[in-house]
């Protein structure tokens, strides 16, 4: 792989459990195993994923809690760096460093890793100011990068100014060996928040005689339990976090998506990368460059008899649960994406 003398600096908010802060920790953790001029300036030190970032990996903390003054301090540690390629995600790093961008050194290539659909990201913003800024600081970066084609098409159909700019490169499959576990019961994964539409799973799974075990934190939780409580499910358990994931879902018949809409949806990468294939409604956001009828199946309204109708078809199908890892590694494997990220430094 190229670029091995290119100093490469990552902006990481915290290790919260998402998905972007995952992506961002698998390739520092890649990168710095093989050698590259990797680091990574984190913001606040806390979230379900603090340990996962290898101890080699050159981490600078900032003093500084609060978003807007750490990224001045960033902004100083950027300068000092003198890093040839920058990578920043999530939507408000993203608006206020993009809107800070002519203080950064201009021979850094500064690169904006979008996280969602953009026109659902507007809706989600509650901040007015951030709503405001996202355009202009988009804008301001040198490329960007989106995880799907949807999401590329959705940007520019808001910001028909960055076409030009845009890359489309996917989310990394994490290493693991969990493919040949003896497998039982049914798995969601994801925050419990109304995007991810857990409701519809658990509406279903009342008139469903299946275990489904259900990890993931968030705003909806309580809703949730209730709902459960209120259908008598009894074969729904909420696991909270955990730091196994790919162990659960490697024993786990098939994972659960009910997205309203994603980005390209780090869950099912990890599925398939245990070889679970994937039970998914139809959404937005990667789902049709990941997924096929040799590794899922698909249902497409918020019905739950439709996802009901989905289940007893895949009790009735057989999935080769080794092709399933091996098409996912192939085609998302850590080294293919890293070496796409490293090609914008060109």
């Amino acid at each position: 792989m190229k670029h091995g003398n290119k100093k490469i600096l990552f902006f990481l908010p915290s290790f919260k459990g998402g998905g972007a802060e995952q992506v961002f920790i698998r390739l520092l953790n890649y990168l710095t195993k093989n050698n590259f001029k990797a680091s990574v300036f984190i913001n606040r030190n806390k979230g379900e994923h603090l340990g996962r970032l290898h101890k080699e990996v050159k981490s600078h903390y900032s003093l500084i809690q609060r978003l807007p003054f750490a990224v001045f301090q960033f902004i100083i540690h950027a300068w000092l760096k003198k890093p040839d390629i920058i990578y920043v995600t999530l939507t408000y790093p993203l608006a206020v460093i993009g809107l800070l961008r002519s203080l950064f050194p201009k021979s850094t290539i500064m690169v904006g890793r979008v996280t969602n659909l953009y026109s659902q990201e507007l809706k989600n913003i509650n901040n007015l100011f951030i709503k405001k800024v996202l355009p202009v600081a988009l804008n301001n970066f040198d490329k960007i990068i989106c995880q799907s084609d949807d999401m590329k098409e959705d940007l520019t159909k808001n910001m028909n100014s960055l076409n030009k700019k845009i890359h489309v490169i996917n989310n990394p499959t994490p290493e693991n060996d969990f493919k040949n576990f003896e497998r039982s019961g049914f798995i969601c994964v994801g925050r419990l928040c109304e995007q991810k539409n857990y409701k519809l799973v658990i509406k279903a799974f009342a008139s469903i005689k299946e275990e489904l075990d259900i990890y993931g934190i968030g705003p909806e939780e309580k809703k949730l339990l209730n709902l459960a409580k209120n259908l008598n499910c009894k074969n729904i358990k909420f696991r909270g976090f955990s730091n196994n994931i790919l162990e659960k879902i490697s024993k786990s018949k098939a994972l659960i998506v009910t997205s309203n809409f994603e980005g390209f949806s780090n869950v099912i990468l990890e599925a398939l990368s245990c070889g679970t294939p994937i039970i998914s409604k139809e959404f937005l956001g990667g789902k049709n460059e990941i997924l096929n009828s040799k590794n899922s199946i698909s249902f497409d309204s918020d019905d739950p008899k439709h996802l009901v109708d989905a289940v007893e078809s895949f009790n009735q199908k057989k999935f080769e649960h080794i092709f399933i890892a091996q098409e996912a590694q192939k085609k998302y494997g850590i080294e293919k994406i890293a070496s796409q990220y490293l090609g914008l430094i060109e």
